[in-house]
């Protein structure tokens, strides 16, 4: 197949793999995956030091429960006792480092499941300390901050329909989110402040990128209601598109090149 027939090609972030991408099929054709990249903005916030001394306090709680037996069944019949149905016993769910929406899961389970955790833990030790009730409206503000960030991973990792035309909209939109958000307590304010930085260095240009602007405009549902931000990126859009369209009709051999 011809290079010209490419459309794009969708990649992770790796500078290797972007440079050999843009220097075999041009830069205008590369495209960073969006998941990847919500990824990285969410790993480099939460792993600043003091957010991440934070969590390993949730980590050990999290890791004792996996190692201890006598602490689950505890749990889960403290959750019997409430009326709660086999069916529905919840357990603590552990994190890993390649996907960060894993913490999320952690951070949401823990808040859920705190009350009977902490009854759990104080008969017992060896066990690490639960946290405090401050900590918790800690980490519920946290859960806040990232739940949106969430969400945008799960549109952007659809694979039964196509989605670069909601990549600059649904940018915007996480963006407000989280401008909307008002913590109060310190590390909940640090960890906004990261990722607003993370996410502005990394989406920043979101609007030149070709290939998401022209699929943004010829989207019904968007056209330029988010690309009135950049009016020399919507020129650019709109001149292709008209000079696209005006161009002859070509054979297979050829059409790819304007693609």
């Amino acid at each position: 197949m011809s290079y010209d027939k490419i459309v794009s090609i969708t990649t992770d972030n790796g500078s290797n793999i972007a440079k050999a991408v843009e220097i075999t099929f041009g830069r205008a054709k590369h495209v960073r995956c969006l998941a990847h990249t919500l990824n990285l903005v969410v790993d480099n916030s939460v792993n600043i030091p003091e957010i991440k001394i934070f969590l390993d306090k949730v980590r050990k709680i999290v890791a004792w429960f996996h190692q201890s037996g006598v602490g689950a069944e505890e749990l889960r019949q403290l959750q019997t006792v409430q009326n709660v149905s086999e069916g529905k016993l919840k357990h603590l769910v552990g994190d890993v480092s390649t996907r960060w929406n894993s913490q999320l899961y952690m951070i949401e389970r823990l808040i859920l499941l705190s009350s009977n955790i902490g009854s759990v833990l104080i008969n017992h030790p060896n066990a690490p300390s639960m946290l405090q009730a401050h900590e918790i409206v800690v980490l519920k503000e946290i859960q806040k901050i990232l739940k949106p960030f969430h969400s945008v991973t799960e549109q952007m990792s659809a694979e039964k329909y196509v989605t670069p035309s909601k990549a600059i909209p649904i940018s915007k939109c996480l963006r407000a989110a989280l401008d909307t958000v008002t913590p109060t307590s310190h590390l909940a304010k640090q960890l906004k402040q990261s990722l607003q930085s993370e996410f502005n260095k990394r989406f920043e240009n979101i609007q030149k990128v070709h290939l998401f602007s022209v699929a943004t405009f010829l989207d019904p549902r968007f056209k330029k209601n988010h690309l009135d931000d950049d009016p020399s990126s919507l020129s650019k859009t709109i001149h292709y598109i008209k000079t696209y369209l005006n161009c002859p009709t070509r054979n297979d051999d050829n059409s790819g090149a304007a693609r």
